[in-house]
């Protein structure tokens, strides 16, 4: 009888451990926002596939920040519609490879719809860490990138067909770039530490 209480307090109190870990682990996490969206009616690239390249100081960021441990997970995304109809819209996420200039998308989002006059949050559960960009693809004469007038931001546009995750672009690939110089990603990601 001695033995089985003991054996029993001895479980509660490592479960009760494992629930203080939690909670202590759930409190410590990391809640920030990565870029913008577009303002409505704006203009830009629409029915693109883009990437977001380099923001000038004071704008939106696109590239996954170091952070607590540099891991995170994008939790949320939004995109502005625009126009009368509503459109499609897919985040991507991409990553270096060890080739100067070439990416591999790591990550993508489900296919969601954009009302025309407004920018839903999307729930998504995608693992990304340091480094990586955001990016991406619209369809339905939606906006991917859109015009800022500052010359610090450059998006880079992806050419041809991308499949999914897995995918290389940039030079050298059957997905090369194009340059939207003074242009962000029209997209808005909630990422949480891990």
């Amino acid at each position: 009888m001695v033995g089985g209480l003991y054996r029993r307090l001895v479980l509660c109190a490592g479960l009760a451990g494992v629930l203080v870990l939690s909670v202590a682990a759930s409190a410590g996490a990391t809640t920030i926002t990565l870029g913008s969206v577009a303002t409505p009616g704006g203009g830009g690239c629409g029915n693109c596939n883009i990437m977001g390249f380099q923001s000038a100081p004071g704008q939106p960021k696109y590239r996954v920040p170091a952070g607590p441990t540099g891991f995170w997970t994008i939790t949320s995304w939004a995109s502005q519609g625009g126009g009368g109809l509503a459109g499609h819209a897919q985040l991507r996420v991409y990553r270096k490879t060890a080739v100067t200039g070439q990416y591999r998308m790591v990550r993508q989002s489900a296919l969601e719809t954009v009302p025309p006059n407004g920018h839903p949050g999307h729930p998504t559960h995608l693992n990304v860490m340091k480094g990586d960009l955001l990016g991406l693809t619209t369809l339905d004469n939606l906006v991917a990138g859109y015009t800022t007038g500052n010359p610090g931001d450059n998006v880079k546009l992806i050419f041809g067909s991308l499949t999914g995750p897995g995918d290389i672009v940039g030079p050298g690939t059957s997905h090369t770039f194009g340059n939207l110089p003074m242009d962000l990603v029209n997209v808005s990601a909630t990422l949480k530490s891990r």
